[in-house]
């Protein structure tokens, strides 16, 4: 089994920020928060695998290099650079063509999040650009027979099921607890010659789906008041009556 963990390097949010020579600074970049526990998942299943799986990590971004070490030091056998001219590009779709060309692939994991972004629509963006099934929010993770099983944490409970490979799994901070890394991962990260992959660029604008509409203007009168007891005169007048308990 073949994973790909998605990471990203972010300003360490630890040290506060400093005034030097005029200039505000901050800390060094690392690997993310949410990146740690989507990499530990993906350890832990290629262990499960008899030492048959193997895990990657790709990152696309300025201080990807950064966080690219940081994931080999924590145990990842490979890392992939992405790298696209296309700044207006859609991000799904120029990591969807590393992991088609690079691949292939059966999973892929990422944080359901970002330190820096709790947007957390990467994931889905990504599975609907490879037409892969996505798992979100995922606290656990394990496979019944070749299928992988997983807990969902929603607000009001959980949902177990299982998912058929290959597909995209969006993992929470609290799935794992994720290793350290050890003195001799350390080293050979710093002289591991991690791969480039080059996106091509893509005819796609990522805002082409989105249609703009004119809003037509207002044709209702507009009532103000000045106290709760008019709200429910005006309110009555157009046939709105409050039930009193």
């Amino acid at each position: 089994m073949k994973v790909l963990v998605l990471v990203k390097g972010v300003v360490d949010p630890g040290p506060q920020p400093s005034l030097s020579e005029g200039r505000l600074t901050s800390g060094d970049v690392v690997l993310d928060h949410y990146g740690k526990y989507a990499l530990e998942a993906g350890l832990q299943l290629a262990q499960d695998q008899d030492d048959q799986g193997s895990v990657t990590a790709a990152s696309v971004g300025p201080d990807s290099e950064t966080a690219l070490r940081d994931a080999l030091a924590l145990g990842a056998q490979d890392a992939i650079e992405v790298k696209t001219d296309q700044e207006n590009a859609g991000l799904a779709d120029i990591l969807a063509q590393a992991v088609n060309k690079e691949g292939p692939f059966d999973l892929v994991l990422c944080g359901d999040q970002a330190t820096d972004d709790s947007q957390g629509v990467l994931p889905a963006q990504l599975a609907a650009a490879l037409g892969w099934p996505l798992v979100d929010a995922v606290d656990a993770l394990g496979f019944v027979g070749p299928r992988l099983c997983y807990t969902s944490l929603l607000d009001k409970g959980a949902v177990k099921g299982t998912v058929q490979l290959p597909a995209v799994v969006s993992v929470l901070d609290t799935i794992n607890k994720p290793r350290l890394p050890s003195f001799r991962l350390k080293m050979a990260a710093k002289r591991y010659q991690i791969k480039e992959f080059q996106a091509e660029s893509s005819q796609k604008d990522p805002l082409e789906k989105l249609e703009m509409e004119e809003v037509p203007a207002s044709s209702k009168e507009v009532i103000m008041v000045d106290s709760v007891d008019d709200l429910i005169r005006a309110l009555d007048q157009v046939g709105i009556r409050l039930k009193k308990e």
